[in-house]
């Protein structure tokens, strides 16, 4: 929150002395709720996940605090330091927070693409093959891929997958 008025010569006393700032409590220069910060601590590669599926992320972690029967709520989330900072309409306690951590890690997830995404693939496959093929727009997709030389992608996206995994196991440390 922003502070203003501490000193004496801040504001008047209601007494008419002179008093010390510390006794008196300040003047706030905004009026009605204000959002708080919170810092989660995330490793780079979840935390750019949660940012690039911030709506997601949003929405995720205040489905979990609805279902925790909590009156706080997920403003905004972004990406900060070694983390994430996120905004929210109280200040959060440490059981509100690991909540919030529980779900965000659902929207991290393990990076596996969900079943949207893995159909917007696929249409997109198939206007591919298609235009490579210059075919007619009634023809059967499974085919004309078979033509293009093209693999369904949810095979292709479970083979980059293995060899990813496989890629990371040989890594020397």
């Amino acid at each position: 929150m922003h502070q203003s008025g501490f000193g004496a010569s801040a504001s008047p006393n209601r007494g008419g002395a002179a008093s010390s700032g510390a006794s008196r409590a300040p003047k706030m220069t905004m009026h009605g709720p204000t959002r708080r910060q919170v810092l989660i601590p995330l490793d780079t590669s979840t935390a750019e996940v949660i940012v690039a599926n911030t709506v997601t992320a949003v929405k995720s972690c205040n489905r979990g605090l609805v279902e925790a029967h909590s009156k706080l709520r997920v403003e905004l989330v972004r990406k900060a330091w070694d983390g994430i900072s996120m905004s929210t309409n109280f200040v959060a306690s440490a059981a509100k927070l690991k909540v919030i951590k529980q779900w965000l890690k659902k929207v991290a997830g393990s990076g596996a693409p969900t079943k949207a995404q893995v159909s917007l693939l696929a249409t997109m496959q198939c206007k591919a093959a298609f235009w490579i093929l210059s075919a007619f727009c009634t023809s059967p997709t499974g085919g004309i891929e078979a033509l293009a030389g093209l693999i369904p992608i949810h095979l292709h996206l479970k083979k980059l997958a293995k060899h990813s995994c496989l890629r990371a196991a040989t890594l020397s440390s």
